[in-house]
């Protein structure tokens, strides 16, 4: 990466039973592999309230942005990457997936199926899906993204 590029940012968000502190043994790799890093803290009083609070790191930084999720973490990275071309990823680590709108714990089977759906057709609107590992993946990612 030149460095008048700017740096990918990954956004680390834990589910309901968690807090920001639970990525901290994964932010020193990142951090080490060249990547900003933010453990967003989800207030966690709404969905609505924890969509915008990813919204507002998304739109602070000035460069391509990779969304990590664990748990509930993934409904609001799911539905907070509406008419964000710098999100370039989604990473959906033990996380729910489900597809822009939905967000009820009942549409985990269908979630299921369109993350599969999304990870043989490309992505969910438009965005990457992967699971898996985030340091081994993320190199990866922002380069075959079709953002």
């Amino acid at each position: 990466m030149q460095s008048d590029e700017p740096k990918i940012l990954i956004v680390l968000v834990h589910g309901v039973w968690a807090d920001g502190t639970g990525w901290q043994h994964v932010i020193p790799d990142l951090l080490d592999a060249g990547y900003d890093v933010t453990a967003v803290q989800l207030p966690l009083i709404s969905l609505e309230n924890d969509i915008a609070t990813l919204e507002r790191v998304i739109v602070a930084h000035n460069g391509p942005v990779v969304l990590a999720a664990h748990s509930y973490g993934g409904i609001p990275v799911t539905n907070a990457t509406n008419d964000h071309p710098n999100v370039k990823a989604l990473v959906y680590v033990t996380s729910f997936a489900p597809d822009i709108g939905e967000w009820s714990v009942g549409t985990l089977p269908r979630a299921i199926v369109l993350l599969v759906q999304g990870i043989i057709s490309g992505g969910i609107g438009g965005v990457p899906v992967i699971l898996g590992a985030i340091l081994g993946i993320i190199p990866v990612l922002v380069k075959s993204s079709p953002r």
